[in-house]
């Protein structure tokens, strides 16, 4: 029951389902995961021990926020392994891909302008895949392994990101934007909209930040 209780709610802070700076109630996650407290306290013990969670005195146990400093590193080095990444990619990649990746952001942009649909979740979830397939489409194990030890907090910033983005439409386009420089396989101009795509995100997420501290 602790794993269960761990990876639900571990799941739950990385996708920002939990927020920064709220209070896990014991009884609250016990009552919706359908079990004791014990399971619950241990899972909290291990989210701690991940630097995800804190106790703070006279308030209980808080999700821990990302730092300033931790958003701007994680975004240097994802921007920096992307980087390398890339020359390997554009000639791994099959058209077909692309295509198919390409046709899903289009599908959303539509869905956006034609029903003004919140489709947050969806820009989360095709976001995530797009750069997981840059990274895996690169061949490198290495690269693969490296990027698999941060997967989890890039997740998190990229659905912040996200989550806190007042313009979807602009986020929508800069993915056209890049996907259509991997399909004229324009290495160059991929490069750039990847980078300009990343500073975006990250400046966004930085000003969200600072409103908090």
């Amino acid at each position: 029951m602790t794993t269960k209780a761990y990876t639900m709610i571990k799941e739950w802070i990385i996708k920002n389902e939990i927020e920064p700076g709220t209070i896990l109630s014991e009884n609250k996650l016990a009552n919706e995961l359908n079990m004791s407290r014990t399971p619950i306290r241990d899972a909290i013990n291990m989210l701690k021990m991940e630097n995800l969670v804190e106790t703070y005195n006279g308030i209980g146990v808080l999700v821990k926020n990302v730092s300033l400093k931790e958003a701007y590193e994680l975004y240097e080095v994802r921007a920096a392994l992307e980087g390398v990444a890339l020359k390997a990619f554009i000639n791994n990649i099959e058209d077909n891909e692309i295509e198919a990746m390409l046709g899903e952001w289009l599908e959303l942009k539509n869905q956006h302008e034609s029903a003004n649909q919140n489709v947050t979740d969806k820009i989360i979830m095709l976001d995530q895949h797009l750069h997981q397939i840059i990274i895996k489409r690169s061949d490198n194990a290495v690269l693969e392994n490296i990027m698999a030890g941060i997967r989890e907090k890039i997740f998190r910033l990229q659905s912040l990101s996200v989550r806190h983005h007042a313009d979807d439409k602009n986020t929508i386009n800069q993915h056209i934007d890049i996907l259509k420089a991997m399909k004229e396989r324009d290495i160059d101009q991929l490069t750039k909209e990847l980078r300009d795509h990343a500073l975006n995100a990250r400046d966004n997420l930085i000003n969200n930040l600072k409103k908090q501290y």
